[in-house]
């Protein structure tokens, strides 16, 4: 069961630096388009801004993801690396579903209500709806709950020694 829980790990991590990084990409094409046509061309371009703007936005979502994917989100280090044992796997467990909790209620019933009370608000220059935009937080809460069930399975059922390995194995990828 923990090497397929990997697996599906390690896909919706690549996937999600992918992703991430194909997004800062042509955020910078974006800005720096934005910047000749500016000052080169001397006429602007009217959308830039706001595409890249929200495309600053799923990409902080996206990194958020990718980064409880890969158990590097803030916690309680302090705590962590002075408990061993059952300690530390009942703080990592508390952790584990508090963001979890966090996941459901606020990123996807929360982020899915304000998606679907926006979809009839229009962004000013592309005219698409702002729900489109917001959309983001109820598809990486799901993302973000997928990656804690997975912690929070390894929280339960791995010794601290095989989940000290993975965590190293999680930083070397």
């Amino acid at each position: 069961m923990a090497h397929y829980l990997q697996i599906i790990r390690r896909m919706l991590n690549n996937t999600l630096l992918v992703l991430s990084a194909a997004m800062l990409i042509i955020m910078t094409g974006l800005v720096l388009w934005q910047v000749f046509t500016r000052y080169v061309l001397n006429a602007p371009s009217i959308y830039t801004e706001e595409l890249v703007t929200i495309i600053l936005i799923w990409t902080g979502y996206f990194c958020a993801s990718y980064v409880y994917g890969t158990r590097q989100d803030m916690a309680l280090v302090f705590l962590k690396e002075r408990l061993s044992g059952k300690k530390l796997r009942a703080l990592c467990l508390i952790i584990d579903v508090a963001i979890l909790i966090f996941a459901v209620g606020i990123m996807i019933l929360g982020g899915y209500k304000a998606a679907m009370n926006t979809m009839k608000v229009l962004t000013p220059v592309l005219q698409i709806p702002k729900g489109m935009v917001y959309m983001i937080a109820p598809i990486t809460g799901a993302l973000i709950l997928i990656h804690q069930f997975i912690n929070i399975w390894e929280d339960i059922f791995l010794e601290d020694e095989s989940r000290l390995k993975q965590y190293e194995s999680l930083d070397n990828n």
